[in-house]
């Protein structure tokens, strides 16, 4: 944490500086720039919650504390410096797609969750492939120290040996997707999959059924709150005419707003506990994560002040196509935004 809050800062210092230079160097209809680092930041250095309370000496705590607070400073810096080289009748605008918070996703024990379905309450852990059963009894920072210096095409190599060598497919009704925020899950569609068990149909909906009843069924031990507020279908997510469809999960699971942040485990009357000691961190180590509500803030022609809510991130799109005379006429679901010129 301390290594990531000291080069964080440096990114969008970076991006600053080829953004300047860039938007001086001709007269642009859109220039769009990110600044990746608030969202690292924010996941990583939002609070001390995964560090053990007696692991640093106070003035190490407080700085990274602040590291967070420090990497926003810096965006807003770099932000300055584009800006200024930007011409006097620019339209800006400043958004952030979703806001950032103490972490409430459960995605860190969703693996566990699913075990627990399948299982039947059991708590008999599915099969596992003999070169993921290798790594996962290795020491997690001894393989970390081995991966992160591995050229990035080795490390993309590893992760696709070890995922499809993940579960035995022959006895994997379901599995989990690699996760953000939400929990994915992806069914071992016959068909689909390369060594799909699941069967299209009445089979495939009862299993749906089957998952989505039982992460809803989880409550936090410590609060009696359930820890998902709804499990999303894949028939909701895209038509069946969208392309790459067949890529998407299953199920996604939407959490509530129950915090897995030292959350003694969650208990189902039909699948039983899960308990973890207190002391547990979560195993990704993010102690922020993504919040529903996003933000923006924009100036410039034909934006009168005032304050707008009520809009979605889809509008974003049309809003910049307005500005660029785009009449993309019922292609975009969303709308401009009302009074941004």
């Amino acid at each position: 944490l301390e290594r990531l809050a000291a080069h964080l800062p440096a990114a969008p210092e970076q991006m600053g500086q080829n953004g300047a230079e860039l938007l001086g160097r001709e007269r642009w209809d859109l220039f769009l720039l990110v600044f990746g680092a608030a969202h690292r930041g924010g996941h990583y250095l939002w609070d001390l919650s995964q560090v053990d309370a007696g692991a640093l000496p106070p003035d190490r705590r407080r700085r990274l504390e602040a590291a967070v607070a420090g990497v926003y400073r810096a965006a807003d810096q770099a932000l300055a410096r584009v800006l200024a080289r930007a011409p006097s009748d620019a339209r800006v605008l400043v958004f952030a797609v979703h806001g950032m918070g103490p972490n409430t996703a459960w995605a860190d024990r969703c693996a566990d969750i699913l075990s627990r379905i399948q299982s039947g309450g059991a708590g008999a852990p599915p099969k596992r492939g003999l070169l993921y059963a290798i790594k996962r009894r290795l020491p997690w920072p001894l393989v970390r120290a081995v991966t992160t210096r591995l050229p990035a095409s080795v490390q993309a190599k590893l992760v696709t040996l070890w995922s499809g060598r993940m579960f035995d497919w022959r006895t994997t009704r379901a599995f989990p997707l690699p996760m953000d925020h939400a929990g994915y899950i992806r069914v071992n569609l016959r068909g689909r999959e390369p060594e799909g068990i699941v069967e299209p149909g009445p089979e495939y909906t009862a299993l749906c059924d089957e998952l989505a009843e039982g992460f809803g069924s989880f409550r936090d031990l410590a609060t009696g709150r359930p820890i998902v507020r709804r499990v999303h279908r894949l028939a909701e997510l895209a038509p069946e005419a969208a392309p790459a469809r067949d890529r998407l999960p299953d199920l996604v699971i939407e959490w509530s707003d129950v915090s897995p942040i030292r959350s003694p485990g969650i208990a189902s009357a039909r699948y039983g506990e899960l308990r973890w000691s207190p002391a547990d961190r979560l195993p990704s180590g993010r102690a922020g994560n993504h919040r529903p509500q996003g933000w923006f803030i924009a100036s410039g022609p034909g934006i009168a002040r005032g304050t707008v809510t009520g809009h979605h991130i889809r509008d974003l799109v049309p809003t910049a196509c307005r500005w660029l005379g785009a009449n993309l006429g019922d292609a975009l679901r969303g709308r401009p935004i009302t009074g941004l010129g």
